[in-house]
């Protein structure tokens, strides 16, 4: 594995200033994906990245759609039209899924989530230019094949996927929680898959307007990553995307971030098998200043047996079997999301007690030099291990058009790392203290308990009939007598 700093962490009692120094030098070529961007005159962006280690090429076309483009009462649309994407298109009316088996695509799939809509797919040389006429096809001429039977269908998919995964241990959770933390009108407030009701009230009109609105190509970032040059990408990409008209122009928040008056706390019980406590705070915006500082805390907190909500709470006070810290980074706000799952007779209240303790060192102290390095060797090597492939989530391709779309330009991932590179303790500790001080948001899920009636005593088919009514004696009135005149 390539190390992402220079030098090492000095032995003995090197000064702090010079493990700060050491710590800052970003081996920038370490880490760059070479790589040719071209914009076609109708908006569409391609990167062209090389590798001629193997005759393969991934494709990644990344849409800048995802369920925060959608409103109130009309959720679940960016995931729905997802689906719309595999049933084939006005010159290729068949599955897309069976057209890419059959090329030998591999890595194959498509994914929505709050802020994109992706479709990725590592194909041979031979087969690339079938992929993106297939590709091309997919953009610009699938609204002939969008009928009221392909709607039913899939709409009757995607609602089986919200059942299968509101049923799974914990699977209601994060709806709750954003519809907690967010106001009613913020558009991460509702699930990707939206709600049964706007997936029953979609309309074939919806769709089709959805589809008009957020698919041209000026909506769009092209990634290929593999063995093709930059010129023999941009010809292909011209023959079949450059006489695609472009969507109308959008209008999208930039960032969002609200913030919680006071502490929320709430209780669910779920069919789950153990006790476990959510604790949500809001953080940042994705290209925000503190967003790298608030990774390399939760990477700090947990993750671990030296972290230090592991090592507290799993390894010495044994009151837990699991515990994560993650910041979930999106485009115009995020969460820090805590999460301990209490071990079986232990009081939750002992753990969420140690919890708010740890969290409360977090940014009273600032973390240490060993654990800050290894933070970021964990962030690194985690973003090392993505890059070593071409494709797939976390790819090079993917590296690529994520950048263009979230951080503005393709090195946007440079940026970052180069921030990971030269966040000193002290950073760390005063985004803490920015972010974890505000109220919060606490979900605590319980066990469903073993509820179960008693066997039936009573015939239920046989009314039951009337008893005799009581005698009652009232007593008599003796005192004056009122008459009307």
């Amino acid at each position: 594995m390539q190390h992402w700093l220079r030098g090492s962490a000095g032995a003995g009692r090197d000064c702090q200033c010079r493990r700060a120094r050491q710590a800052s030098e970003f081996d920038r070529k370490a880490f760059e994906i070479p790589h040719t961007e071209l914009v076609l005159d109708n908006g569409l962006t391609v990167l062209a990245h090389e590798d001629h280690a193997v005759p393969v090429v991934a494709v990644n076309l990344r849409y800048h759609v995802g369920s925060r483009n959608e409103e109130p009462g009309k959720t679940g649309s960016a995931h729905l039209f997802e689906h719309f994407f595999f049933n084939g298109s006005e010159h290729y009316p068949f599955g897309f899924r069976e057209a890419m088996d059959d090329l030998g695509a591999n890595n194959r799939t498509g994914v929505t989530s709050a802020d994109r809509t992706a479709f990725l797919e590592d194909v041979p040389v031979s087969a690339l230019q079938r992929t993106l006429f297939l590709e091309t096809d997919r953009m610009g001429f699938l609204a002939a094949r969008i009928d009221q039977p392909m709607l039913e269908r899939e709409r009757a998919v995607v609602q089986n996927e919200k059942r299968q995964g509101e049923n799974q241990p914990y699977g209601r959770v994060l709806q709750r929680i954003v519809e907690r933390i967010y106001p009613a009108n913020h558009p991460y407030s509702w699930s990707v898959i939206g709600s049964m009701e706007d997936l029953n009230a979609a309309t074939l009109q919806d769709v089709q307007r959805w589809y008009s609105t957020y698919y041209g190509p000026n909506n769009c970032v092209l990634a290929l990553a593999g063995d093709i040059t930059a010129e023999q990408a941009f010809t292909l990409v011209k023959q079949y995307f450059g006489d695609i008209p472009p969507g109308p122009p959008l209008t999208r928040a930039v960032a969002w971030v609200p913030r919680l008056s006071d502490n929320i706390r709430e209780q669910m019980q779920d069919r789950v098998p153990q006790v476990r406590i959510y604790r949500v705070l809001h953080a940042p915006a994705w290209r925000d200043a503190d967003t790298q500082p608030l990774e390399l805390l939760a990477s700090v907190l947990s993750g671990s047996r030296s972290a230090r909500l592991d090592r507290r709470l799993i390894y010495e006070e044994k009151l837990a079997t699991a515990v994560e810290a993650n910041l979930l980074s999106y485009e115009i706000a995020g969460m820090l999301l805590v999460t301990v799952t209490v071990k079986d007779g232990v009081d939750p209240a002992r753990a969420e007690a140690l919890m708010d303790r740890v969290l409360a060192e977090a940014w009273q102290k600032p973390p240490t030099g060993a654990e800050l390095q290894l933070a970021k060797s964990r962030l690194l090597a985690e973003f090392s291990r993505g890059a070593e492939r071409l494709g797939g989530f976390n790819g090079r391709a993917e590296i690529l058009a994520q950048s263009m779309t979230l951080d503005g330009g393709s090195d946007g991932y440079l940026r970052r790392l180069q921030l990971y590179a030269d966040i000193t303790a002290a950073g760390v500790r005063e985004a803490a203290s920015r972010w974890l001080q505000a109220p919060h948001y606490t979900l605590l899920v319980t066990p469903y308990p073993a509820l179960k009636p008693d066997a039936t005593v009573v015939d239920r088919t046989v009314v039951p009939s009337l008893d005799e009514p009581p005698e009652v004696a009232f007593p008599w009135y003796s005192g004056p007598s009122y008459r009307t005149a």
